[in-house]
Formats: C-alpha cells, structure tokens, sequence
C-alpha cells in the first residue's frame, strides 16, 4: 500500500512539475512578446524624433527666408518643400492638419483675401504644434507675436482673432488659444 501511494506521489508530482513548466514558458513567451513590442515601439519613436527634433526651426527658419530678400523664390520653395515632405512623413496628425490648411489657403489665394497675419499664424502655430509633438511643451503662439512683432500691441485683435480661428477650425489644442 505504502508503494502504490509513493507511486502515486511520484505521479503526482511528475503532473506538478510540468504543469509548472508549461506554465512557466507560457508567461516567459508573453513577458517577451510584450517586451518586443514595447522595444520596436520605443526605436520607432526614437527614429521619429531624430527626424522632427529640428523641424519647429525649420519652419520659423522657413516663415524669416519669406522676408530675406537674399533667398530667391525657388530656393524658398524648395526648402518649404522638404520641410512639408518631413511634416507628413513624421508629423503628428494635428501638424499634418495645420500644414494641409495652410497650403489648400495657399492655393486657393484665400490669404490673400483675409488678413495678412492669418498665414503668419499658420506658421506658428505648425511650430508650436511640432514643439509640443516633440517636447511634450506647449508655448503660447502669442510669446512669438509679442517677440517679433513690433506693433503686436496695435494688431493684437486681429492676430488674436486668426489665431483661434485656426485653432478652433483645426480642433487644435486649446492651448493654443490667445
């Protein structure tokens, strides 16, 4: 009696251990599968931001050639370009949005027709859009108008009023209101 309940035992044990087992490398494949993922996300992220981490400069390095008679037109073009093509291969979905409007306004010469601060205002704010994407900061748009500006004081309604157009039409965030 005594060897069939060590057999049995012994049996029981044997179920245990590779139970235990299969446990075990069940919870060892998901913590890796989890951990793959969480490493493929963090280089895509890593690859995004080696890309972008310029590109708020570049679009005010962009919106100043506007007023450097020193660049001609194909040269500003051409910059604005690559800076368009980094935009949507990299940019979030709200400076896609941003840059998008900009141009549909562009080519329609609607700017032409409203303010002359309403394309100002899409440069800005496509800078403090890929700065927040980017640092996770968000800076008023209005810190720039009073920085370069001269008369910001004189316009402030105007711009202010552009501004959160944008802002509202695009669904940006509300931060972004002045």
């Amino acid at each position: 009696m005594i060897n069939i309940l060590n057999n049995i035992n012994d049996s029981m044990l044997g179920v245990l251990n590779a139970l235990f087992t299969l446990i075990g490398f069940v919870v060892t494949i998901y913590t890796f599968k989890k951990s793959l993922k969480n490493e493929l996300i963090k280089t895509q992220n890593s690859i995004t931001l080696d890309q972008v981490r310029d590109l708020p400069y570049e679009v005010l390095d962009n919106f100043d050639k506007l007023n450097d008679d020193s660049y001609n037109e194909e040269q500003r073009l051409k910059d604005f370009s690559a800076v368009m093509k980094k935009i949507y291969a990299y940019g979030s979905k709200d400076a896609i949005s941003i840059i998008s409007k900009m141009q549909e306004e562009n080519y329609q010469n609607l700017s032409q027709n409203k303010n002359m601060y309403r394309p100002v205002c899409f440069y800005i704010l496509l800078a403090t859009q890929i700065k927040f994407d980017v640092t996770g900061d968000s800076v008023s748009p209005e810190l720039w108008y009073k920085m370069k500006i001269t008369d910001y004081g004189n316009n402030k309604t105007i711009i202010k009023n552009e501004n959160n157009k944008i802002v509202k039409q695009l669904n940006l965030n509300k931060k972004f209101k002045i």
